[in-house]
């Protein structure tokens, strides 16, 4: 998967410019708010239909403009694609080759990206939610059910916790568990086995990038049954649910469920969030970021793009060297931004971004 050409208008700081990729190595220059991040947070936009900076929709539209414009094309599996978005400020769409997406589910997993940003030093750190979150964007880049499936879970969980502060009649309590417990099978399933395969790679990955012999693991912590087929999670579901019901009614809220899941990652034996250095915070975040792509190519036989923010900052000349390395070792596309030239990135194509303007250099 590689894009060729991007085009945007009124989108953030950008009336009207446009510009041809000609590389799968792409290196985007300029000073703090030049507009770097505006080019990676357009091609994720289309993407996961949604800002990486958690910006509303009208936040993207530029100042003194009606409507944001961001047209994409790019090349999957040998075959051209135009994908166009446009924003206003009280609706979006998407258009994919001449045809209208009225869904996001229907958006999601076309043109691929994995993306990374510096205030994700702090995803072991923060609350379980953002690692849930990075569970969802990933999961469901592959598995077209998985949005369905979780919406349905967060449906039944609100109405579940307003029977329990309502005090509602058990048998209504017992027929929205099942609801919850239908609808978070496939989440909770899809969720260990992208763990579990996480896992066995991203190990051999930090080691490349820290030159060290620590060992990463990746785990899923979950109060869910583990069971594997449907029969079998039904029944466990079902008897977790009966031993804490009273808890459940006296503290009014649903206390099990995948909406307490969480990914933890370990350093030697110990929870990274707690026992990590920074650096080492970073470098596992970003050695997931390469084994998510893997899974992804795995099951879509297309490379995601790798759209890294600033990612070189921060880092000693070595651990830069080895970073570099593995990116240009990368099958797939990759942009990276930075306020700093760097001679490492000489050979690839670079693109400068000055007064709202971009250029080659």
């Amino acid at each position: 998967m590689q894009i060729n050409r991007i085009a945007l208008r009124g989108f953030r700081n950008y009336d009207n410019v446009s510009f041809n990729i000609e590389s799968d190595k792409v290196f985007i220059l300029g000073s703090n708010g030049a507009g770097k991040t505006n080019i990676l947070e357009a091609i994720h936009y289309l993407s996961m239909t949604r800002s990486l900076k958690k910006a509303d929709d009208e936040e993207l539209i530029r100042v003194g403009n009606d409507f944001a414009f961001i047209s994409i094309s790019y090349l999957n599996k040998g075959e051209s694609h135009l994908f166009e978005g446009t924003i206003e400020k009280d609706k979006r769409s998407f258009v994919i080759d001449d045809v209208k997406k009225k869904t996001a589910s229907s958006v999601i997993g076309n043109l691929l990206t994995i993306h990374y940003d510096p205030t994700m030093v702090f995803t072991f750190k923060e609350d379980p939610l953002v690692r849930r979150k990075l569970l969802d964007e990933t999961i469901s880049m592959v598995d077209s059910q998985y949005l369905y499936s979780l919406g349905r879970y967060k449906k039944y969980i609100k109405e579940r916790n307003q029977a329990l502060a309502l005090s509602y009649d058990p048998d209504v309590l017992s027929i929205l568990s099942l609801e919850l417990i239908q609808s978070s099978y496939r989440i909770a399933v899809l969720r260990r086995r992208f763990i579990e395969r996480l896992n066995l790679r991203v190990n051999d990955i930090f080691k490349r990038l820290d030159n060290s012999d620590k060992k990463i693991t990746i785990k899923y912590k979950t109060n869910v049954s583990l069971a594997d087929t449907y029969e079998d999670y039904l029944k466990e579901m079902k008897e977790k649910y009966q031993e804490n019901a009273s808890e459940e009614i006296s503290r009014k809220m649903t206390l099990i469920g995948i909406h307490r899941d969480d990914m933890i990652a370990e350093i030697d034996g110990l929870e990274l969030g707690a026992s990590g250095s920074q650096g080492q915070n970073r470098l596992v975040t970003i050695a997931i970021k390469f084994a998510t792509a893997e899974l992804i190519e795995e099951v879509t036989k297309s490379y995601p793009i790798l759209l890294f923010d600033d990612i070189l900052s921060d880092l000693d000349k070595d651990r830069m060297g080895r970073l570099i390395k593995e990116m240009e070792n990368y099958q797939g596309q990759v942009f990276v931004t930075s306020c700093v030239d760097s001679e490492e990135v000489l050979s690839w194509e670079r693109i400068k971004i000055q007064d709202n303007k971009i250029r080659r250099i």
